[in-house]
């Protein structure tokens, strides 16, 4: 059954793939979360940009997906918060 879910997403080359989740809203990030955990990715979750810069720097740079949402409160919305990443975290080649 768990191998049934899984095929339903194919990874492409994203094998444990760590994927940092940024939703404000509780119950559409904690969703999202179980769905892509149960794919078999490793999800970092932050409420805002804030969160999610703060996650990045502790946990290192091995997130390879960002996932987030463009309107939330805080500094920086989704789109400044990707463009800060972009800017300042080394892309792993």
């Amino acid at each position: 059954m768990v191998q049934a879910k899984r095929d339903r997403f194919p990874r492409r080359g994203l094998a444990q793939a760590s994927i940092l989740l940024v939703e404000d809203e509780v119950l559409v990030r904690m969703t999202l979360a179980d769905q892509l955990r149960s794919a078999g990715y490793v999800v970092l979750e932050a409420s805002n940009a804030d969160e999610a810069l703060d996650l990045l720097h502790s946990k290192g740079y091995g997130v390879q997906l960002l996932l987030s949402d463009i309107r939330m409160p805080g500094r920086m919305d989704g789109l400044e918060l990707a463009r800060s990443i972009r800017a300042h975290i080394p892309r792993s080649r």
